[in-house]
C-alpha cells in the first residue's frame, strides 16, 4: 500500500474538519485503505492513528493554499508560482502541526486587545 502524498494523517487530537476523509477498510493490515468522507465526526478530536484498532483520518494538504495564493499581491505571484506557493505553505503548516513548542498557547499572534501599553 502507498500513501497518496496529496493528503496528510491526522494527529491525534486534531479536530476533524468537512472535507477530511476516514479510512474504513475491514482489515487495516491485509485490505487496501477505503476512504470516505468523515461526516459523522466533524468536529470531534482524531484518534492515535499509530493504534491499529483506532480509525485513521487524513486531509488534503493543499485545500487551503489556493485561496490563500488567490490574495497574494501580483509581484508576489509572479515570483511564486502556485505549486511552489502550496508546497512551502505544506511544509510550515506541517512544521507547525508537529512542533509542540510552536503549537502551544504561548505562541499565539498578538492582537490590539492584547498589548498592554501605558501612555
Amino acid at each position: 500500500m502507498s500513501w497518496d502524498h496529496r493528503y496528510r494523517r491526522l494527529n491525534f487530537g486534531e479536530i476533524i474538519q468537512p472535507g477530511d476523509e476516514v479510512d474504513v477498510c475491514n482489515d487495516g493490515w491485509r485490505d487496501p485503505p477505503k476512504w470516505v468522507p468523515a461526516e459523522n465526526t466533524i468536529g470531534q478530536a482524531a484518534p492515535d492513528p499509530f493504534y491499529p484498532s483506532h480509525r485513521v483520518y487524513r486531509r488534503k494538504k493543499t485545500a487551503e493554499w489556493d485561496s490563500y495564493y488567490r490574495n497574494l499581491p501580483e509581484d508576489l505571484k509572479k515570483k511564486l508560482s502556485v505549486h511552489d506557493f502550496k508546497r512551502l505553505g505544506d511544509v510550515f503548516m506541517d512544521a507547525f502541526n508537529n512542533s509542540p513548542d510552536i503549537a502551544s498557547d504561548n505562541c499565539q499572534p498578538q492582537t490590539k486587545e492584547d498589548k498592554h501599553v501605558s501612555d
